[in-house]
């Protein structure tokens, strides 16, 4: 039985996954708030350490999607906690005395997409999640699209607008400053919505009920989603997008404006216009991905 996580800004999801690839056990929870690296260790290994006494087998290994820059199991810098470094990787195994992997959760999240949600549907895709932050990969068929630094690109720190918003990074005009729940809530507000509204479902019910607000939130984070993906197309020229993450639920109030501004905004010749599709698997996908990729570093180690 492989041991999966999928930790976000604000919850984690954990999971248990059969020698098959099968999910067969997660549960989600929200991060304790403001949680420092010791305590949010204890949290993760308690939660999942829960989930795996449920099970009859034994755990074989642990794979990990992180919200942050990772590099060789490590957490080295993420904005979207308190705490900007951990040895993650490190002290799952230690607990739980299994080989452990930890990668981006866009990483894990496009590997569940491509290889258990579109199985040889696509050579290659982007995968997008959207969330407390924006996260991004890129996969094919030789695997996961790394940079000349070896670890995943940052797609939600590309700039989309020189002297913007500022973002969690540290910089500004990122493109995660303008597709994430904060910039969705602010933007909501900043045109007259509901003050009482608390998260993205709720600017969502409110664009389901014709509120003129939401409908221009999610129009204008979709021409900046649209926008990101447009640059994204002009490097790399993926067949296709896929989308996750909480605010992927919300897809309805702002594709029209995201595939507009996509298609305003890719390069003649590259390939065929890009698809935008949304998962249908989420985070499914995600720990699903974490677990091959679990498997695959275990197979590495065994030869």
């Amino acid at each position: 039985m492989i041991g999966v996580l999928d930790i976000g800004g604000t919850n984690v999801r954990a999971g248990l996954v059969s020698e098959g690839g099968e999910l067969v056990l997660s549960r989600s929870r929200l991060l304790p708030p403001e949680a420092d690296a010791r305590r949010f260790l204890e949290f993760i290994c308690s939660f999942l350490g829960s989930l795996a006494a449920k099970s009859d087998e034994e755990l074989t290994a642990i794979g990990a999607g992180s919200c942050g820059v990772i590099r060789e199991g490590s957490i080295l810098y993420s904005p979207n906690t308190s705490w900007k470094s951990l040895a993650l990787a490190e002290a799952l195994k230690a607990r739980f005395q299994v080989p452990t992997t930890v990668v981006n959760d866009a990483d894990s999240f496009a590997m569940g997409v491509f290889n258990c949600e579109f199985p040889g549907k696509y050579s290659a895709l982007c995968a997008l999640t959207l969330g407390s932050g924006l996260g991004g990969s890129l996969i094919s068929r030789q695997g996961l699209v790394r940079g000349v630094s070896g670890v995943s690109p940052e797609i939600g720190h590309i700039k989309v607008r020189q002297g913007g918003v500022s973002c969690s990074c540290g910089g500004s005009g990122c493109l995660e400053a303008y597709v994430s729940k904060r910039a969705l809530m602010s933007s909501y507000r900043r045109y007259g919505g509901d003050k009482d509204a608390l998260s993205p479902y709720d600017v969502y019910q409110a664009f389901k009920r014709g509120d003129k607000a939401a409908e221009k939130a999610f129009a204008t984070m979709g021409r900046f989603l649209g926008t990101g993906m447009a640059t994204i197309f002009n490097l790399y020229a993926p067949p296709v997008f896929v989308l996750g993450g909480g605010i992927s639920r919300a897809a309805k109030a702002f594709l029209p404006s995201a595939r507009q501004a996509l298609a305003k905004g890719v390069v003649k010749g590259l390939g065929p216009r890009p698809r935008v599709v949304v998962s249908r698997m989420r985070s499914r996908a995600s720990l699903l991905g974490a677990a091959l990729l679990a498997r695959d570093s275990l197979e590495s180690v065994l030869k």
